[in-house]
């Protein structure tokens, strides 16, 4: 009997792989008048087609399969077919700053910018990215335009100039002030830690991290008093303070960032909703611990969870740099 069950599973598994090879062959077949967009990151092919001037594309429906092509064919020939000769780009970076307000802050500006100068709005999460388009610009123009715009961003609304993302930005100030980095995660999960390791040259200011997800964990490793943690709860200012502190002793940094809260679905209580989030940043031994309370599903608290982090750290440290001659 038992060979007879392994001749059956045999049998069934080249079964399933012949039915799969001839899925998979069958996507090799392309019209006549395709171009084949070879695809390195699955068997489907992308194709392109062209008639009377116009482009037809067609991609594989796996999001990162029709990325990786969009990036590696798409792109370059359509930008090649577009002049940008005559278009300069300026952005904006607005964050924890309402849409509808900041339409409000710049509606002056924005109403009275002239022809051949276009503002878009790119919202997202507890961010707006304001795009400046400018067309047959000369140079002063664009820099004149893009100060008045800045202007208009009220002084306790925290921004960042160009198109980099927020963890690109923060390298760059650490870089700058030669800062090293440490982390505390809980709620995150590692989560801000990858953010900031995606960013390519971030050895030279990133340390390393610890998660400390576990009561037992933030106490052993990061000393956080297990009876605070009991009395208060692990989502609390006392325990992200002695998180912060601790983190950049054992990875004998200059800064440091600590967070710890209630991503949801679960573990809410009547006084700490889904969303409370205690985040503490150390700068040289000052410290600063905020409570936020984030809106969102899961995956949202801890995406603006690391993005508050990285923002408070940076407010902390462009404080710091602007009161010294």
């Amino acid at each position: 009997v038992q060979d007879l069950e392994v001749k059956y599973n045999v049998e069934h598994l080249l079964k399933n792989n012949l039915a799969s090879l001839n899925l998979n062959f069958k996507q090799s077949f392309v019209p006549s008048n395709a171009k084949v967009l070879m695809n390195h990151k699955g068997t489907a092919p992308g194709l392109r087609f062209e008639r009377e001037d116009k482009l037809l594309f067609v991609l594989p429906g796996v999001p990162f399969e029709m990325s990786y092509l969009t990036e590696r064919y798409i792109l370059p020939e359509l930008k090649s077919l577009v002049s940008n000769d005559n278009l300069e780009y300026r952005y904006l970076c607005i964050y924890n700053f309402p849409e509808s307000l900041l339409s409000k802050e710049i509606q002056e500006l924005e109403n009275g910018l002239p022809e051949g100068i276009a503002l878009s709005y790119l919202p997202d999460l507890n961010l707006v990215k304001l795009r400046l388009t400018f067309i047959n610009k000369d140079l002063d123009t664009v820099e004149r335009v893009y100060n008045n715009l800045r202007s208009y961003i009220p002084k306790e609304v925290f921004y960042t100039t160009g198109d980099d993302t927020l963890a690109k930005q923060l390298g760059k100030l650490l870089l700058e002030k030669n800062i090293n980095l440490g982390i505390a995660e809980s709620c995150t999960g590692g989560y801000l830690s990858h953010v900031i390791t995606s960013e390519e040259g971030s050895s030279k200011y990133y340390m390393g991290s610890l998660v400390s997800y576990a009561y037992d964990v933030k106490s052993s490793l990061l000393k956080v008093d297990k009876g605070q943690m009991i009395r208060d709860g692990a989502v609390s200012e006392e325990t992200v303070h002695q998180m912060a502190t601790e983190i950049t002793n054992l990875l004998d940094t200059s800064c440091g960032i600590a967070i710890s809260g209630i991503a949801g679905p679960g573990g809410a209580t009547a006084d700490k909703p889904v969303g409370t989030v205690w985040i503490a940043t150390n700068y040289k031994g000052l410290i600063l611990s905020k409570c936020y309370q984030l809106r969102g599903d899961r995956a949202q608290v801890i995406l603006r969870s690391a993005r508050n982090g990285m923002i408070q750290l940076m407010q902390m440290i462009n404080a710091r740099y602007s009161k010294e001659p």
